[in-house]
């Protein structure tokens, strides 16, 4: 039956529709040592990283490590509330990267510390415009248009 597929659904059998008691398909699974070896063999116990979806051989998605990095943060490593804490943790931080727009000196500080011009270094460079527009983006000057005679 397991090699037919037939025994997962004997197992979660429930007599509706939809199966949402997993309990027995669980307590199978978890019924030996073979899948835990396995996974030790792999890296990917609980006790070394957790609850995961894996991606091909890189252990769980890459949207979740910003959330599995504070978990190796000292004070977090040991608290028993290491989840409630990253969760109020990555919130803080999403608002902060939501309202950055809307905060006056911190909208300006790409402005301030020159980064249009890392951006548009290329631009800069076949237009000569680096020099002349120094005044950072915004402020137009008498050369605005200066590349615009020579055909680009």
């Amino acid at each position: 039956m397991a090699q037919s597929g037939a025994l997962d659904g004997l197992i979660q059998e429930q007599g509706g529709f939809y199966q949402t008691n997993y309990a027995k398909a669980n307590l199978f699974l978890a019924d030996g040592s073979y899948l835990e070896d396995q996974a030790r063999a792999e890296h990917l116990g609980g006790n070394q990283w957790g609850m995961m979806n894996e991606i091909g051989r890189f252990p769980g998605q890459p949207w979740l490590a910003p959330y599995s990095f504070w978990y190796q943060v000292p004070p977090l490593t040991s608290s028993p509330n290491a989840d409630a804490l990253i969760w109020v943790l990555m919130a803080t931080v999403a608002v902060v990267f939501t309202l950055i727009p809307f905060i006056p000196g911190l909208r300006e500080l790409p402005r301030r510390l020159g980064a249009y011009r890392l951006i548009w270094r290329d631009h800069y460079r076949t237009t000569g415009a680096a020099s002349s527009n120094s005044g950072g983006p915004g402020r137009v000057t008498s050369d605005v248009g200066a590349g615009a005679g020579r055909g680009e």
